[in-house]
Protein backbone atom coordinates (compact mmCIF):
# COMPACT_ATOMS: atom_id res chain seq x y z
CA UNK A 1 0.00 0.00 0.00
CA UNK A 2 1.21 3.65 -1.02
CA UNK A 3 -0.13 6.49 -0.42
CA UNK A 4 2.33 9.24 -1.80
CA UNK A 5 2.92 13.16 0.16
CA UNK A 6 -0.47 14.58 -0.06
CA UNK A 7 -2.65 16.80 2.62
CA UNK A 8 0.73 16.48 4.81
CA UNK A 9 1.40 12.92 5.21
CA UNK A 10 2.45 10.51 3.44
CA UNK A 11 2.47 6.36 4.43
CA UNK A 12 4.29 3.26 2.85
CA UNK A 13 2.91 -0.34 4.05
CA UNK A 14 4.16 -3.49 2.43
CA UNK A 15 3.59 -7.36 3.94
CA UNK A 16 5.57 -10.49 2.45
CA UNK A 17 4.94 -14.03 2.67
CA UNK A 18 7.44 -15.95 1.67
CA UNK A 19 9.35 -19.88 1.81
CA UNK A 20 13.18 -20.44 1.25
CA UNK A 21 13.75 -24.05 0.80
CA UNK A 22 17.90 -25.20 0.19
CA UNK A 23 20.23 -27.61 1.08
CA UNK A 24 23.28 -25.65 3.09
CA UNK A 25 23.95 -23.45 -0.12
CA UNK A 26 27.20 -22.33 1.86
CA UNK A 27 28.12 -26.23 3.07
CA UNK A 28 31.56 -24.97 3.16
CA UNK A 29 34.05 -25.25 5.94
CA UNK A 30 37.07 -23.07 6.01
CA UNK A 31 39.03 -22.93 9.21
CA UNK A 32 38.28 -26.27 10.53
CA UNK A 33 37.35 -26.61 13.73
CA UNK A 34 35.85 -23.14 13.60
CA UNK A 35 32.27 -23.61 15.51
CA UNK A 36 30.94 -20.90 13.34
CA UNK A 37 32.61 -23.10 10.04
CA UNK A 38 31.92 -26.15 11.08
CA UNK A 39 28.25 -25.56 11.84
CA UNK A 40 27.48 -24.77 8.15
CA UNK A 41 28.39 -28.52 6.64
CA UNK A 42 25.34 -31.08 5.73
CA UNK A 43 25.14 -33.09 8.52
CA UNK A 44 26.29 -36.49 6.15
CA UNK A 45 28.50 -34.53 3.09
CA UNK A 46 27.36 -38.22 0.85
CA UNK A 47 23.96 -37.06 1.54
CA UNK A 48 23.54 -33.28 1.00
CA UNK A 49 19.58 -33.79 0.02
CA UNK A 50 18.85 -34.97 3.67
CA UNK A 51 19.90 -31.36 4.94
CA UNK A 52 16.97 -30.20 2.25
CA UNK A 53 14.66 -28.04 4.31
CA UNK A 54 13.17 -24.41 4.83
CA UNK A 55 16.85 -22.61 4.39
CA UNK A 56 18.35 -20.49 7.47
CA UNK A 57 16.95 -17.00 5.62
CA UNK A 58 13.50 -18.56 5.79
CA UNK A 59 11.15 -15.61 7.30
CA UNK A 60 7.88 -16.37 6.51
CA UNK A 61 5.61 -13.57 7.49
CA UNK A 62 7.30 -9.87 7.41
CA UNK A 63 4.93 -6.34 7.85
CA UNK A 64 6.71 -3.05 7.37
CA UNK A 65 5.04 0.49 7.57
CA UNK A 66 6.64 3.73 7.47
CA UNK A 67 4.78 7.14 7.70
CA UNK A 68 5.64 11.10 7.82
CA UNK A 69 3.24 13.56 9.16
CA UNK A 70 4.11 17.14 8.44
CA UNK A 71 3.01 18.97 11.48
CA UNK A 72 2.31 22.38 9.41
CA UNK A 73 -1.00 23.23 10.91
CA UNK A 74 0.37 26.21 13.36
CA UNK A 75 2.10 28.17 9.93
CA UNK A 76 -0.59 29.85 8.64
CA UNK A 77 -1.46 31.30 12.41
CA UNK A 78 -1.27 35.01 12.58
CA UNK A 79 -0.14 35.26 16.42
CA UNK A 80 3.80 34.90 15.42
CA UNK A 81 5.07 33.64 18.96
CA UNK A 82 2.69 30.73 18.65
CA UNK A 83 3.53 30.40 14.86
CA UNK A 84 7.24 30.36 15.46
CA UNK A 85 6.55 27.55 18.25
CA UNK A 86 4.24 25.31 16.73
CA UNK A 87 5.26 25.66 13.12
CA UNK A 88 7.39 23.93 10.96
CA UNK A 89 7.68 20.32 13.43
CA UNK A 90 7.54 16.47 11.58
CA UNK A 91 7.10 12.97 12.83
CA UNK A 92 8.06 10.16 11.06
CA UNK A 93 7.99 6.58 11.90
CA UNK A 94 9.15 3.18 10.32
CA UNK A 95 7.57 -0.02 11.97
CA UNK A 96 8.82 -3.93 11.30
CA UNK A 97 7.14 -7.12 12.36
CA UNK A 98 8.52 -10.26 11.29
CA UNK A 99 8.18 -13.96 11.99
CA UNK A 100 11.04 -15.93 13.51
CA UNK A 101 13.80 -17.46 11.71
CA UNK A 102 14.54 -21.63 12.12
CA UNK A 103 17.29 -23.25 14.11
CA UNK A 104 18.64 -26.55 14.00
CA UNK A 105 18.00 -28.80 16.63
CA UNK A 106 21.15 -29.70 17.86
CA UNK A 107 23.55 -32.50 19.91
CA UNK A 108 26.70 -31.61 21.06
CA UNK A 109 29.67 -34.18 21.69
CA UNK A 110 30.04 -35.68 18.00
CA UNK A 111 27.75 -38.72 18.01
CA UNK A 112 28.08 -39.08 14.36
CA UNK A 113 32.31 -39.55 14.92
CA UNK A 114 32.96 -37.16 11.84
CA UNK A 115 35.08 -34.87 13.85
CA UNK A 116 32.45 -31.94 13.10
CA UNK A 117 30.73 -31.26 16.89
CA UNK A 118 29.34 -28.04 15.59
CA UNK A 119 26.67 -29.99 12.84
CA UNK A 120 24.67 -32.87 14.53
CA UNK A 121 20.97 -33.00 14.44
CA UNK A 122 19.07 -34.94 17.39
CA UNK A 123 18.47 -38.43 15.51
CA UNK A 124 15.90 -38.58 13.07
CA UNK A 125 15.05 -34.79 13.08
CA UNK A 126 15.31 -32.40 10.36
CA UNK A 127 17.58 -29.77 9.35
CA UNK A 128 15.97 -26.17 10.72
CA UNK A 129 12.80 -27.87 12.80
CA UNK A 130 12.74 -25.03 15.65
CA UNK A 131 11.07 -21.83 14.75
CA UNK A 132 12.82 -18.77 16.43
CA UNK A 133 10.99 -15.88 18.19
CA UNK A 134 9.45 -13.24 16.12
CA UNK A 135 10.80 -9.64 15.82
CA UNK A 136 8.99 -6.14 15.87
CA UNK A 137 10.69 -2.86 16.56
CA UNK A 138 9.54 0.43 15.51
CA UNK A 139 11.61 3.22 15.57
CA UNK A 140 10.37 7.37 15.35
CA UNK A 141 11.71 10.50 14.64
CA UNK A 142 10.58 14.08 15.42
CA UNK A 143 12.01 16.99 13.59
CA UNK A 144 11.93 20.88 13.58
CA UNK A 145 12.96 23.43 11.13
CA UNK A 146 14.03 26.61 12.47
CA UNK A 147 14.79 28.99 9.54
CA UNK A 148 17.64 31.19 10.43
CA UNK A 149 18.25 33.20 7.01
CA UNK A 150 14.62 33.42 4.96
CA UNK A 151 14.09 30.26 3.26
CA UNK A 152 17.84 29.98 2.12
CA UNK A 153 19.32 28.60 5.72
CA UNK A 154 17.56 26.03 7.91
CA UNK A 155 18.22 24.94 11.21
CA UNK A 156 17.07 21.54 11.96
CA UNK A 157 16.69 19.81 14.88
CA UNK A 158 16.28 15.74 15.30
CA UNK A 159 15.27 14.08 18.43
CA UNK A 160 15.26 9.99 17.54
CA UNK A 161 14.05 6.32 19.28
CA UNK A 162 15.38 3.10 17.86
CA UNK A 163 13.21 -0.04 19.43
CA UNK A 164 11.07 3.07 20.66
CA UNK A 165 8.87 0.56 23.17
CA UNK A 166 12.08 -1.00 24.37
CA UNK A 167 10.71 -4.41 23.33
CA UNK A 168 13.14 -7.46 23.63
CA UNK A 169 13.98 -9.12 20.55
CA UNK A 170 15.53 -11.85 20.81
CA UNK A 171 18.85 -12.64 18.10
CA UNK A 172 19.53 -16.14 19.08
CA UNK A 173 18.66 -19.08 21.56
CA UNK A 174 20.17 -22.36 22.68
CA UNK A 175 19.38 -24.93 19.94
CA UNK A 176 21.66 -27.86 21.42
CA UNK A 177 19.56 -30.11 23.33
CA UNK A 178 21.56 -33.11 24.10
CA UNK A 179 25.61 -33.41 25.07
CA UNK A 180 26.57 -36.84 23.52
CA UNK A 181 29.11 -38.70 25.96
CA UNK A 182 29.78 -42.54 26.69
CA UNK A 183 27.11 -43.24 24.42
CA UNK A 184 24.20 -41.93 25.58
CA UNK A 185 22.15 -38.54 24.93
CA UNK A 186 21.44 -36.51 27.83
CA UNK A 187 19.40 -33.34 27.79
CA UNK A 188 20.21 -29.93 28.21
CA UNK A 189 19.22 -27.45 31.12
CA UNK A 190 19.12 -24.60 28.85
CA UNK A 191 17.18 -25.63 25.84
CA UNK A 192 15.54 -22.65 24.02
CA UNK A 193 16.65 -20.20 26.17
CA UNK A 194 17.15 -17.06 24.68
CA UNK A 195 20.85 -16.05 24.58
CA UNK A 196 21.09 -12.53 23.02
CA UNK A 197 19.17 -9.83 22.18
CA UNK A 198 19.29 -7.03 19.37
CA UNK A 199 19.60 -3.70 20.59
CA UNK A 200 17.17 -2.10 23.44
CA UNK A 201 15.45 1.51 22.93
CA UNK A 202 18.54 3.87 21.82
CA UNK A 203 17.85 7.56 21.59
CA UNK A 204 19.73 9.94 19.84
CA UNK A 205 19.56 13.90 19.46
CA UNK A 206 21.18 16.01 16.46
CA UNK A 207 20.87 18.87 13.89
CA UNK A 208 21.98 20.62 10.90
CA UNK A 209 21.93 23.02 8.97
CA UNK A 210 20.84 22.79 5.04
CA UNK A 211 21.38 25.93 2.99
Amino acid sequence: YSHRFADSFQVLASYTYSKVIDSRPDNTSVVSGNAGDDAKVAQDTLLPNNDRAVGDADIRHKFVFSGVWDLNYANGLTNSVARAVLGHWQFSLISQVQSGRPFNDLVSGDPNADANNGNDRVPSVGRNTIRGPGFATADVRLTRDIPLYKERVVLRLIGEAFNVTNRANFNNIVNTQYTFSGGFYRPTTNFLFASTTFDPRILQLAAKITF
